[in-house]
Parts: C-alpha cells; sequence; structure tokens
C-alpha cells in the first residue's frame, strides 16, 4: 500500500473509526505464522471479540529498527533525509485518527508499532 491508496481509502471513509495496521519486517516473521494473513485474522477476531465494526486494514511493509520519528536537538543542523519515515503509512493513519473521537488502531503486538529499546 502507498500513501496516495491511503490517503483515498481515508476520504472514502472518513469516519470509519476502527483500522488495524499490520507489517511484516522479515521472512523469518512470516515462517514463524506471524505473517500479515495471521495478524489481519487475529486483529479480525479482537474486534469482533470486543464488539467493535470490522477494520480498515493498512499493510506496510518497514522495519521498526529504524526510528519512526525523528528530533532535532535546537542549535544542531537536520539531517538530510528529516522528512522520511520509516513507516509513512502508520503516521497518515495515526495523524487521522488523532482528529476522530473514539477511533481505534488495532495492531497484532506492540512491537509492530516500534521496538522497545527506550
Amino acid at each position: 500500500m502507498e500513501a496516495s491508496d491511503l490517503a483515498s481509502l481515508i476520504s472514502r471513509n472518513p469516519e470509519h473509526r476502527v483500522w488495524a495496521y499490520v507489517r511484516v519486517s522479515s521472512d523469518k516473521q512470516v515462517r514463524d505464522g506471524e505473517g500479515l494473513e495471521s495478524q489481519q485474522a487475529a486483529i479480525e477476531a479482537y474486534c469482533k471479540a470486543k464488539g467493535l465494526s470490522d477494520p480498515l486494514v493498512v499493510v506496510e511493509g518497514a522495519s521498526a529498527t529504524k526510528p519512526m520519528f525523528r528530533a532535532r536537538l535546537k542549535g544542531k543542523e537536520a539531517p538530510q533525509d528529516e522528512d522520511t519515515s520509516p513507516r509513512p503509512l502508520l503516521l497518515l493513519l495515526v495523524g487521522h485518527l488523532t482528529d476522530l473521537p473514539s477511533s481505534h488502531l488495532v495492531v497484532w503486538k506492540l512491537d509492530r508499532l516500534a521496538r522497545d529499546s527506550f
């Protein structure tokens, strides 16, 4: 999925409040049963169990080893690639859901968003 595809999906469903974010960053995850289809099935089962509507699914291929956000220190020069993100679809989706009360972003595991390296 490209950013333009997600923007189009959002514009066609501006009030949809349940979104699923799935991502696989390695072939090993697929071999271990953590592929996109497995993640999506688990998310759909969770939404059904919690009484949520069917989620619209966003699929992104990105590694969580790169930082999702970049902070520029005051007085320091900005990196050349400051406007790029390893997960542009996630940033676009979070931006949309931030303005939508009672919305849900459902992920299979928290490590789909970022590594626990802090």
